[in-house]
């Protein structure tokens, strides 16, 4: 999201010596950030996997390598989405769900059954970054220099608001499984993680809509330009999206269950209405997440989200009957978070004029 802003605004700036000086430190902080979430989460994988009641900590300790990866990876993909090599991003997005699938079959059927599939995972961002790093090289005007670990760091201050929101955005799409495998028994946590795989595809078929959404938004921020009209088209298409999705996955839904996961976890069906609303409040907040993002509006968003995410935590860990429970109080609280930001920029827009012009006096 951050190389993605910065490679947008340089860009409708035309100013490659600019763009460089931006994007380096930024891939470069990548790095930096990517090596220390490993090392960190390697030392504490012990930790981790107690926590996580798994017996095995390897599966952590790889878990964590593709952490790192993936954040280079990201980074390079933002600058193309910035770009608005949109044809190449879309590029790097198969080639690693394709090296993902290849080498994960690759590996488990060479006999490495779950390490396997893992390691193809952790595998498969190397791959696509590097078809990133060579989409880049060839049609955008940038050209990479490492920076220091001084100059790299002076970033976090005035990247800190993309920060926070990254990780309230992280937590509302990932913190429901965490809370419902501390809250209750692993059966339980077993089938909510099953329904909830499927029942998030709504939101990650609509999420293909952010990577169009953003580099415009932000190109339309830098030159003063109207962007609510590209907010209301991301949010129509993608309620679309995740409506129409959800609605086959509640009818269909057991057939998959039973394809996937197996006549075990049949029990997960019954989550699926709850977490298809829960997938649509969340396509609502990240397109607004998003949108804030690259039109730098992220103040409102990040002090609802923290608040939010308190909120959310505290009120579930004191009342949840049920898994069914946590999602729906995560799903009206996400909501509220989404229609108050849109509030918000509504507001804002109307106080600048971008929406409504002011009405004439009569002489």
């Amino acid at each position: 999201m951050i190389a993605s802003r910065a490679t947008a605004q340089e860009s409708i700036r035309k100013n490659r010596g600019k763009l460089s000086a931006t994007l380096s430190p930024i891939i470069s902080m990548s790095v930096f950030f990517g090596l220390a979430m490993t090392v960190l989460c390697l030392a504490l994988s012990m930790s981790i996997a107690s926590w996580l009641q798994l017996d095995n900590t390897s599966v952590v300790a790889i878990a964590t390598l593709f952490v790192g990866f993936n954040c280079v990876f990201n980074s390079l993909c933002g600058i193309l989405q910035g770009g608005d090599q949109l044809n190449h991003y879309g590029g790097a997005q198969v080639a690693s769900m394709l090296s993902k699938l290849a080498f994960s079959l690759f590996f488990v059927i060479a006999g490495l059954n779950l390490i396997g599939a893992m390691a193809g995972i952790v595998i498969a961002p190397v791959f696509a970054g590097l078809y990133c790093a060579i989409c880049i090289a060839r049609h955008l005007p940038f050209s990479f220099t490492f920076t220091g670990i001084s100059k790299t760091l002076s970033l976090l201050k005035p990247l800190r608001n993309l920060l926070i929101l990254q990780v309230v955005l992280a937590v509302f799409t990932n913190g429901d499984i965490l809370l419902v495998k501390a809250l209750f028994s692993p059966e339980v946590a077993g089938a909510y993680s099953s329904g909830m795989v499927l029942g998030k595809i709504p939101l990650f078929a609509s999420s293909a809509l952010v990577g169009v959404l953003f580099p415009f938004v932000a190109a339309s921020s830098t030159n003063g330009g109207n962007t609510l009209r590209l907010l209301w088209k991301a949010i129509g298409y993608g309620s679309i999206i995740a409506i129409a999705c959800s609605l086959a996955l509640c009818i269909f839904g057991k057939p998959l269950i039973d394809l996937f996961f197996g006549e075990r976890y049949t029990s997960s069906i019954g989550y699926l209405p709850a977490v298809s609303a829960l997938a649509l409040s969340l396509t609502l907040v990240t397109i607004v997440a998003n949108f804030a993002a690259a039109s730098n509006r992220m103040g409102f968003f990040n002090a609802s989200g923290a608040i939010g995410v308190a909120v959310s935590a505290g009120f579930i860990t004191i009342w949840h009957p049920n898994a069914t429970s946590v999602i729906l109080v995560l799903a009206c609280i996400i909501a509220i978070i989404a229609i108050a930001n849109l509030i918000h920029i509504m507001l804002q827009a109307r106080s600048s004029d971008q929406t409504w012009p002011k009405r004439r006096r009569p002489l």
